[in-house]
């Protein structure tokens, strides 16, 4: 519908919409089609319908509509991340053409991602981001490669993740949102070690993150 509000008379035309699309409203002379006087594209709605997408398994689709919004905001780095982690989905499906090249593709977007959520978001905040940003951003790498199995790439992400924990504890007391990613950074940690054989490594990190 925002689609067909925003096109010019010609473009509609040449859109192959469908009758259910062109529901009486929308065509509207009174409105010429654009009942809410949209001027632009909604990122948010794009972004939403790109979710769906995703979460329906159409991954092509999302993308889709993930790069739609990376074209209005390709500084935002939850657009890289959703694009990164559409690609790495599409990899792992079955019915992938050409897995490498997808992971290869969803880790140039994931690393884009990085860079955009470890740079300081203002100018006089130093040469460092927030840590809750730092934090997220470890997690996030860490979980991609051990979705991707390479646990020894993760390990290292979460136990970053771990290690900024103190930094965001301080922000919270300064007021910042009550975020915190290292107890499922734990948790992973917990996981890997565990399945790779060193039990005591697993119950260490349960004893000093995981209990309540």
């Amino acid at each position: 519908m925002f689609d067909y509000a925003l096109l010019d008379p010609v473009a509609r035309g040449q859109w192959p919409f469908t009758q259910q699309e062109l529901i009486s409203w929308t065509e509207s002379a009174k409105h010429e089609g654009n009942p809410w006087q949209l001027q632009e594209l909604n990122a948010g709605v794009l972004m939403l319908y790109g979710h769906i997408m995703l979460l329906g398994g159409t991954t092509n689709v999302a993308l889709d509509y993930y790069f739609r919004v990376f074209a209005i905001r390709p500084d935002d780095p939850i657009v890289s991340l959703c694009i990164a982690n559409a690609f790495v989905q599409g990899a792992l499906k079955r019915i992938s053409e050409n897995r490498h090249y997808q992971i290869q593709q969803g880790l140039a977007f994931l690393w884009r991602y990085y860079e955009l959520r470890v740079r300081p978001t203002a100018e006089g905040e130093g040469t460092r981001a927030r840590a809750l940003h730092r934090q997220e951003a470890e997690f996030n790498v860490g979980r991609v490669y051990h979705g991707l199995g390479m646990e020894h790439l993760a390990l290292g992400y979460y136990e970053s993740c771990l290690g900024l924990r103190g930094e965001v504890v301080g922000e919270r007391a300064e007021g910042e949102p009550e975020e915190d990613f290292a107890v499922e950074a734990a948790f992973a940690v917990g996981c890997i070690r565990g399945a790779g054989g060193d039990v005591e490594g697993a119950r260490r990190v349960a004893e000093e993150w995981l209990v309540l």
